[in-house]
């Protein structure tokens, strides 16, 4: 009878792993709703999809709450910073402040936020940002993904922009290796992350890069060869 019971136990442990990778779907997918029908302004429905979930997410909570309601502030406003190929207005999102376009030679931004930029390894991408910029970090990536992402197109290349308007930024295709500073690719973007995941296979480490991926039909973060070629797109030195 071991054997039974041992097939017993791995039964049990395959089905809750599924049971975990569902539920980190529906999460994934109610937090997609409630930011569908936040960026809609479409308040009621934003706020009965959030108490459906069952789930505390603070940002989300707060952006429900406020749903609809005009504010006003006195604070004075920051003159706008001019886009040059060395300075960028930046856009606030969750905290973090991203640049509006990536990056194109060395120290340097791409003229427009639709052109992909030069491509670079990951221990290239670590000292390409322009003076007053980095290469983000792992929370600060999270952090994007998990906003609102729409597919859409930016003077006829497709892309993510993410954010909510205002705030918001368009991280242009740039299909790895071969992107280029005119973006025309279609269907696929990734950009570096200035962390490391390193797992064990027996005796030997293997290391990989993170980076934002996505395409039309998903946005993720995974583990790449950190010889990889992807785009790089900053944030402010005194983000986070």
């Amino acid at each position: 009878m071991k054997p039974i019971i041992k097939l017993s136990i791995v039964a049990t442990l395959i089905l809750c792993g599924q049971a975990i990778f569902a539920q980190d779907d529906f999460d994934a997918q109610m937090r997609q709703t409630i930011n569908k029908h936040l960026n809609n302004n479409n308040c009621e429905k934003a706020k009965t999809a959030y108490d459906a979930w069952g789930k505390t997410d603070a940002e989300l909570a707060r952006r429900v709450a406020n749903c609809g309601k005009t504010t006003t502030s006195t604070t004075t406003a920051k003159p706008v910073v001019a886009a040059t190929s060395t300075t960028d207005p930046g856009v606030v999102i969750n905290g973090v402040t991203w640049a509006t376009r990536n990056v194109g030679e060395k120290g340097k931004f791409v003229a427009q936020p639709h052109y992909a930029g030069n491509s670079y390894t990951l221990k290239e991408a670590k000292t390409v940002c322009p003076a007053g910029w980095r290469l983000p970090n792992k929370d600060e990536i999270v952090l994007l993904k998990d906003f609102a992402n729409p597919w859409t197109t930016k003077n006829g290349i497709n892309g993510r922009e993410f954010g909510t308007i205002p705030n918001t930024i368009f991280l242009p295709v740039t299909a790895g290796t071969n992107s280029t500073l005119d973006g025309s690719y279609s269907d696929a973007g990734g950009y570096w992350v200035c962390e490391i995941g390193c797992i064990y296979t027996g005796t030997n480490m293997y290391c990989t890069g993170y980076c934002l991926s996505f395409s039309s039909h998903e946005v993720s973060i995974k583990g790449e060869a950190s010889n990889t070629n992807f785009s790089v797109r900053c944030v402010k030195n005194n983000s986070n």
